[in-house]
C-alpha cells in the first residue's frame, strides 16, 4: 500500500474544498482533526514542530478514543463519522474509502495477525474483527458483528458471529451508506 499525503482524504470526501472550509471541519470535527493529523505526522521528522504537532495528536487521540499508531496502514478517503472508542491495531491495514464507526476493535495478536481490509467498506457500530481476517471490497459489515473468518467481496455480514445474511448486495449497502459531502 502506498503512503497518502495529507490532503488526499479531504480531497477523496469533500467535494470543493477550500482553506477556510479545511479549517472549519478541523476546529468541528474531531475525528476529521486526527485523520488529518495523523496524515500530516506519517513523515516523522525531529523538527520542534513535528514534535509538537505529534503531542497535539496524541492528546486528541486520547481525549477522542481513536487509537491510530503510525505504523498503520490506512488508505486514502479513511472516515470516521463519529467520535468515541475505535481501537486499531497498528498491523492492520485498510483500504481506500473505509467508513469506521465508534466502538470498533480491530484486532489481533502475534499468532493470528491482524486484520486486512479491502476498499470501499463499511464497518457499523461495535463491530469487532479478530484475528487474520481477510475482509474484501465493498463489504457491509452491520454494526454488532463479530468477524473471525475471511469476507469475500460483495458479501453483507449481519450481528453475531461470522453472520453471512447475503453474498451480493454488499455494494449497494455500501454506497448507500457512503457520504455524500
Amino acid at each position: 500500500m502506498k503512503s497518502v499525503d495529507a490532503f488526499q482524504d479531504i480531497r477523496k470526501n469533500y467535494n470543493n474544498v477550500n482553506l477556510f472550509s479545511h479549517i472549519y471541519r478541523c476546529l468541528n470535527s474531531p475525528s476529521y482533526r486526527i485523520i488529518w493529523l495523523f496524515r500530516v505526522l506519517g513523515g516523522g521528522g525531529n523538527s520542534l514542530i513535528s514534535k509538537l504537532l505529534s503531542l497535539y495528536y496524541h492528546r486528541y487521540s486520547r481525549k477522542y478514543l481513536i487509537e491510530l499508531e503510525p505504523e498503520t496502514r490506512i488508505g486514502a478517503g479513511i472516515h470516521f463519522p463519529h467520535n468515541g472508542p475505535i481501537v486499531i491495531n497498528p498491523k492492520t491495514k485498510i483500504g481506500e474509502n473505509c467508513i469506521i464507526h465508534p466502538c470498533v476493535l480491530l484486532g489481533g495478536d502475534r499468532k493470528t495477525g491482524a486484520p486486512v481490509i479491502g476498499n470501499n467498506v463499511f464497518i457499523g457500530h461495535g463491530c469487532k474483527l479478530i484475528g487474520k481476517v481477510v475482509i474484501g471490497d465493498y463489504v457491509f459489515i452491520a454494526p454488532g458483528a463479530i468477524v473471525t473468518k475471511d469476507v469475500y467481496s460483495d458479501y453483507i455480514i449481519g450481528a453475531g458471529i461470522n453472520n453471512i445474511i447475503r453474498t451480493t448486495g454488499g455494494r449497494q449497502e455500501v454506497e448507500r451508506y457512503s457520504i455524500k459531502l
